[in-house]
């Protein structure tokens, strides 16, 4: 694999900021370092404007942007008016800064538009993916290595749940810019689903699976027929070493059975309290008017003890039935987006990063926290399947 340092260029720089703020966003940084972690992030995000801005005036964009830029300009809207009008809001008696929601919802938005030059400019390419995938896949593990170090410091039973298994299930589409060198692929897979079922966070769980069952259907699908049964062994032998892996997990790990145990029960981890605070709040305290545009960003805190851990209900008492038809249109986009890409790769990293988002909507949040490695990946995917589309109608 040829290093993506070989020329050092802008999107290089623009990753390595972002891995290393992953860093300290993921408790893995001490705090002294927290101006730095601020001056990296006013970089990138002076960066992410820029590109925005310039991808708005002068490249040609797919029609998912139309539905992307909607709910940028609502969330900004309510961002600013949260700064300069709304309450003070508390999480666990803690202030929340009022500038959080903003610039958290601009991270995870934004970056897409950035991938998406850098791609047409040629800076981002299949290579340089492959390389940060494993750059942010190893930072990844130090967080998670991080958080069981913080755990042995309170307690000798390591086995709890890990909130790190969504970064290892949100970097599961980079693995089809491995897709010539299958071994590899798996091997991939393969860590990232341990890691997942290490951490024992069920909606990671379930996100990885639905991916990997996607990722298993287009290796067999798209290999040529003589290599059908060569394929076909491999995805196997991968089966079957996630099936030992899985319940072996559940024969030694009191705290894994717990989990599994709870998961048939119905238990929610409390997600269903939450769910019943708002929706009485929605109905019995908001007016007509709280109803139909919302109750402002982070009302959730008002609402209740915490935020919803669920986009839909999460907008629902921000951005009221507005927002939810804002963000439902969001992703009607998205999944048309998905099934009207033409290039193969481009259409299965789309479909992968859709399944892994659109599930997070509903036990956890993801509007507010889209990760680099899938902005990266959707970004390059957009771009790569427009340059390839209009070749093709070139040459005819």
């Amino acid at each position: 694999m040829r290093s993506p340092f070989k020329q050092i260029n802008i999107c290089n720089l623009y990753l390595f900021f972002w891995l290393i703020y992953a860093l300290h966003w993921s408790n893995a940084m001490y705090p002294a370092v927290e101006s730095i972690s601020n001056l990296i992030l006013g970089f990138n995000m002076m960066i992410s404007l820029w590109c925005s801005w310039q991808a708005l005036r002068n490249y040609s964009l797919p029609n998912i942007f139309r539905a992307i830029n909607l709910l940028v300009i609502v969330f900004i809207f309510y961002g600013i008016f949260y700064i300069l009008f709304g309450p003070d809001q508390y999480h666990a008696g803690v202030p929340v800064k009022r500038g959080t929601y903003l610039v958290s919802v601009l991270r995870s938005f934004l970056p897409i538009y950035v991938f998406y030059v850098f791609t047409v400019k040629g800076l981002l390419t299949e290579n340089v993916i492959r390389f940060w995938a494993l750059a942010f896949g190893g930072i990844y593990f130090v967080c998670y290595s991080r958080a069981l170090y913080f755990r042995s410091l309170i307690s000798t039973n390591l086995e709890f749940v890990n909130n790190t298994g969504y970064l290892f299930a949100v970097i599961l589409p980079c693995v089809f810019f491995f897709r010539k060198h299958t071994v590899i692929q798996l091997a991939y897979v393969g860590t990232c689903f341990f890691f997942v079922i290490m951490a024992m966070k069920r909606g990671a769980i379930l996100t990885a699976l639905c991916v990997i069952a996607l990722f298993f259907k287009d290796k067999f699908h798209s290999a040529k027929k003589f290599q059908k049964l060569y394929v076909g062994i491999l995805l196997l032998c991968a089966a079957a070493w996630a099936y030992s892996f899985v319940s072996e997990r559940m024969m030694d790990s009191d705290a894994f059975q717990r989990r599994i145990e709870q998961t048939k029960e119905g238990n929610t981890s409390h997600r269903d309290v939450l769910a019943r605070d708002f929706l009485n709040y929605y109905f019995n305290v908001a007016n007509p008017i709280q109803q139909i545009i919302g109750s402002g960003a982070d009302a959730t805190l008002t609402a209740s003890d915490n935020w919803a851990h669920n986009d839909w209900l999460e907008m629902l008492i921000c951005q009221g039935l507005f927002g939810v038809c804002i963000y439902l249109y969001f992703w009607i986009a998205f999944f048309r987006e998905w099934r009207s890409t033409e290039y193969p790769l481009a259409r299965n990293v789309i479909g992968a990063v859709f399944v892994v988002y659109l599930l997070r909507t509903f036990f956890s949040m993801t509007y507010s926290m889209m990760l680099t490695p899938a902005t990266m990946c959707l970004g390059y995917s957009l771009a790569i399947n427009r340059i390839k589309t209009e070749r093709k109608i070139y040459r005819r």
